[in-house]
């Protein structure tokens, strides 16, 4: 029985937690992060939306049983009907590889996934190549490949394109962020980075918060008493390619009504960077 949007989260079906993908392909689809369970019509919405998961949880065990195979390939594991594919074949421990875009143009990553790594990031790095990595020598010309690489990135737009991340944003070699946003030299500054409340939610690592919404309110509101830091709240450009158009057109970005609604008016030490900033990222690092 599904008495609020949050139920959604207990649905089960052949050990699969069909649920979570309901739920986030809902808020994806909507672009919402709560809706009321006793409106009919989102009644009429959820319960296709159940049906059709627990099609493709049934499916899944369909090929399951009619190939056993033993390794699967996916792109993009985290929405219905792929996130139902993903979770069965993961519990019947038959390997996973899926390609994600990588952080440049052009390019792509390869992760394999298994019961041991299910909720970690297509970017995660495993304990062996971290370890690795801390192993290897950092020096001088490492740390200049690493930040050409950033830099190169971000200059030419080529840095997650499929995000806009760089569509608006020019770096200024002359760029200086206390001039330019009228912050305290005195103090450190701290960046709060945010992320678009209904895309990807739910998927990678443990949650410490109910969603995204609620993670930005609980930060800025410790911002809001910590006056010794210059904060910045740095609205993500994705939202300019994945939002609607009336969002897009009235600057209403999730984000920022949120924090109108649940803060109000911020106090000085706090600024706002709209996701069509000419700032760029990397001149933020």
């Amino acid at each position: 029985l599904i008495k609020n949007f949050d139920d959604i989260d207990r649905l089960r079906f052949y050990n699969v937690n069909f649920g979570t993908y309901v739920k986030a392909t809902i808020m994806r689809q909507l672009q919402i992060v709560n809706l009321d369970s006793t409106n009919q019509n989102f009644r009429k919405l959820l319960n296709s939306f159940i049906f059709k998961s627990l099609s493709f949880v049934k499916g899944a065990s369909e090929l399951y049983e009619r190939f056993k195979p033993d390794l699967v390939y996916m792109m993009d594991q985290n929405y219905t009907p792929k996130g139902e594919f993903f979770e069965f074949f993961i519990n019947k421990n038959v390997k996973i590889i899926t390609s994600n875009t990588a952080h440049v143009a052009n390019h792509f990553v390869l992760k394999k996934y298994s019961k041991s790594n299910k909720y970690e990031h297509p970017f995660g790095i495993s304990n062996k190549n971290w370890s690795a990595a801390k192993s290897e020598d950092w020096n001088d010309i490492r740390w200049n490949e690493l930040k050409n690489e950033l830099e190169n990135c971000y200059s030419n737009g080529s840095w997650k394109p499929s995000g806009a991340t760089t569509s608006f944003s020019t770096i200024d070699s002359d760029f200086d962020l206390h001039d330019k946003l009228n912050l305290d030299p005195k103090k450190k500054t701290a960046i709060i980075f945010t992320h678009i409340f209904w895309d990807a939610t739910f998927f990678w690592g443990i949650d410490l918060f109910k969603n995204y919404e609620e993670w930005l309110i609980e930060t800025i509101k410790v911002a809001v008493l910590n006056q010794n830091v210059n904060w910045l709240i740095k609205i993500h450009p994705s939202n300019l390619v994945k939002a609607n158009k009336n969002i897009i057109q009235n600057r209403q970005f999730s984000e920022l009504k949120a924090i109108e609604n649940k803060i109000g008016e911020l106090p000085e030490h706090i600024k706002i960077i709209f996701p069509d900033t000419q700032i760029s990222t990397y001149n933020l690092l």
